[in-house]
């Protein structure tokens, strides 16, 4: 085995969507090899989140002007000013702490690594995570009636700045093909690493017994929709699916939609949620699981890099339907 590395992943924060779940996976696989892992966070984790396991080290970038943006970024959501302002901390970490690789691990923060790695003028090399895919976020956008010139160039501008990193990785084919095209980054230079989904953690949760009265023998079948609510995830889609059964018994159909972020914002022609009495469908917090009888999933996303969930039903041997949807998994 090579001598060990002092490895930097950078990201916003160790908990949320999928990018955040499988940043802390690859830490905690990095740390497990036997390398030194900076888990590098903007925003301080908070006492009830879920953090990568020692001997993985959280860093929390901090200076003076981060203070005030991070309260208000407890009432609103200023994600979009909190991470760039985070820039010259990550500047001073890095000169100090010297890592021998600097990983931006996830679309959103790239600008901000690419700015704090120009500031800190260090010898470091600075690998950038495609993790999303962003020629189909800049369409999404381009078709929603936003205020899609400003989107559009900022989307693209930040895309092509991911030429100047040492490496480029996309987590599925899809991505790494519409990055090389949006960014005009050479395809050679982008290599395609899948996402660490199926691990033994996930095995031993499958492994466990379910004890839920929707899953019990005689139950109606289950069906299973799981994301954050964002536009991406396109959940007014699966509600209109569900509204396609509402001349079946009461009960036939039930779906415990998981909710891992904030409601999104209403958009032009579409529900955010469903209408009180609209579908015969109950939300609930948390899902009981994912290999319970008569159940099936549903990723009903616009877009997607590469689709954990789903990877995490296939591998539990639950029964999957998808949208076919850019990039993966139509192109992974």
């Amino acid at each position: 085995m090579s001598a060990p590395l002092r490895l930097a992943l950078f990201i916003f924060s160790a908990t949320g969507g999928g990018a955040q779940r499988r940043t802390v996976t690859l830490a905690e696989g990095f740390a497990a090899r036997g390398h030194r892992v900076d888990l590098v966070v903007v925003r301080p984790p908070g006492p009830s989140e879920a953090l990568p396991a020692p001997p993985v080290r959280v860093v929390a970038l901090d200076a003076p002007w981060l203070r005030p943006l991070r309260a208000l970024h407890r009432r609103v959501n200023v994600r979009g000013l909190l991470t760039p302002a985070s820039a010259p901390a990550l500047a001073r970490y890095l000169r100090r702490e010297r890592p021998d690789v600097l990983l931006s691990a996830a679309n959103h923060v790239h600008v901000t690594a690419l700015l704090g790695w120009r500031l800190a003028r260090v010898p470091v090399p600075l690998v950038i995570r495609a993790s999303n895919d962003p020629g189909a976020n800049l369409k999404h956008w381009r078709r929603s009636g936003e205020p899609s010139r400003l989107i559009r160039h900022f989307l693209a501008t930040s895309a092509s700045l991911w030429a100047s990193a040492d490496a480029v990785i996309a987590v599925c084919h899809g991505v790494a093909r519409d990055t090389a095209e949006l960014a005009g980054i050479p395809p050679e230079k982008i290599t395609t690493i899948y996402n660490p989904v199926v691990n033994a953690r996930l095995l031993a949760k499958a492994a466990e017994p379910l004890d839920h009265p929707w899953l019990r023998a005689g139950s109606p079948p289950l069906i299973l929709g799981a994301g954050r609510f964002t536009l991406q995830k396109d959940f007014p889609t699966l509600v209109r699916a569900f509204s396609r059964v509402r001349a079946l018994p009461p009960g036939a159909a039930r779906d415990p939609g998981r909710r891992a972020g904030p409601p999104p914002p209403r958009a032009p022609g579409r529900e955010a949620r469903p209408r009180r009495g609209s579908v015969p469908a109950r939300l609930r917090p948390e899902p009981p699981g994912l290999d319970g009888p008569g159940l099936v999933f549903v990723l009903p996303s616009i877009w997607e890099g590469l689709p954990g969930v789903l990877i995490e039903a296939l591998a539990c041997g639950c029964p999957a339907v998808s949208t076919d949807c850019p990039a993966a998994p139509r192109r992974s």
